[in-house]
């Protein structure tokens, strides 16, 4: 797409920027789909998986993914362009996003449902800014569609989870999006996302809870029937 010319300068980021951004994300999640894949092969403990995140998150870092400006509601802004705080603030919001994700593989489904939900958000917000911005709605269409690909497999013929290894690259794309949207400084995007977040937890800790209390009925029902 850029040898295409399809990409040029944007209204934040100039055209070396958005190659460096795409450089940037593609190798920190192929680092992060070896080095997990790996691990699931030789059977490391989980330990290991969230160090390679943390490693990724540090790739990221280093190809100017980052925040920049972190808004809190009713305070203000905080200028993380000099700040060593932009750094373990990205990492954190990598594992949260990644967490989040890896939960809801719990339940067929529901993980693909919330990234293709929540992209399509971004995708939209970013498209009608006015600004002309090409390369975030793209980044966000394209990731919808690869998890739209999995999602009759999750979902209709109930084969597949992402796994490990799968939930946490879904989950860091997802990260990596939002915060080259989030340096876009759009309000309603700054709040929906943490709204969203919050949502997803309670439900998931209360479908958690209902798995814990149905799931002793449901092996008694199997030793009776044995």
């Amino acid at each position: 797409m850029f040898g295409l010319g399809i990409f040029t300068d944007d209204y934040i980021y100039s055209l070396p920027e958005l190659q460096r951004i795409a450089i940037g994300i593609f190798f920190a999640s192929l680092f992060l789909i070896i080095s997990a894949t790996y691990s699931d092969i030789r059977n490391e403990p989980g330990d290991f998986e969230w160090i390679y995140l943390i490693v990724s998150s540090f790739l990221l870092y280093f190809f100017d993914i980052r925040f920049i400006v972190l808004r809190i509601p009713f305070l203000g802004s905080i200028d993380l362009t000099f700040s060593f705080w932009g750094l373990p603030l990205l990492v954190i919001w990598v594992l949260l996003v990644v967490s989040i994700v890896e939960m809801l593989d719990f339940f067929e489904g529901w993980a693909s449902s919330v990234i293709v939900i929540a992209s399509f958000m971004y995708f939209y917000l970013n498209l009608t800014t006015g600004k002309g911005e090409v390369f975030t709605p793209v980044f966000f269409a394209i990731l919808a569609g690869a998890v739209l690909g999995l999602f009759p497999f999750q979902v209709i013929r109930k084969k597949l989870l992402y796994g490990k290894s799968g939930n946490k690259l879904v989950g860091f794309l997802f990260a990596a999006g939002t915060v080259i949207a989030r340096r876009k400084e759009t309000t309603g995007r700054f709040i929906l996302l943490p709204i969203a977040i919050i949502l997803f937890i309670v439900v998931v800790v209360n479908f958690l809870f209902l798995e814990s209390q149905l799931r002793p009925i449901s092996v008694m029902d199997k030793e009776s029937r044995n």
